[in-house]
């Protein structure tokens, strides 16, 4: 049984080694994503799910025809990391928030004055006054 799953490994090996050579040679190597396509390799070869993930031999050959079609100018289509990159863009971000916790503390001195108005019965007595801005303060 051993030498039946040693063969068979070699067997993927070399058939993963001859359709990436003559794919790359025919310019139709499958890429998503600026990868070449895992599924597309596990399809041809008829291979297990995990295996063109898991072998090494396939890890570095997979590897190595990617750096040769990144040289010859496909792009790699990588994912930004998560946050602001821009200084201008971080700037701004940070005068969003200032201008929120204002606007915050604002409310908050609204309401406190507005609770005073309302303990000292300005608001109740004077609210068409106050609609029109004819407060005497």
């Amino acid at each position: 049984m051993r030498t039946d799953n040693q063969s068979k490994r070699k067997n993927l090996e070399s058939s993963l080694d001859e359709l990436l050579k003559s794919s790359y040679e025919n310019d139709n190597i499958e890429v998503v994503n600026g990868r070449i396509n895992r599924t597309w390799i596990r399809e041809s070869l008829g291979c297990g799910a995990n295996w063109v993930s898991q072998n090494e031999h396939a890890i570095k050959v997979i590897a190595e025809y990617e750096k040769k079609l990144r040289a010859n100018g496909l792009k790699i289509n990588v994912k930004p990391s998560p946050g602001v990159k821009n200084h201008e863009t971080k700037q701004l971000l940070q005068r969003v928030s200032k201008l929120e916790q204002r606007n915050a503390q604002l409310l908050e001195d609204n309401g406190r004055f507005k609770a005073k108005l309302y303990e000292y019965g300005w608001v109740d007595s004077d609210d068409e006054l106050a609609a029109q801005g004819r407060l005497p303060w």
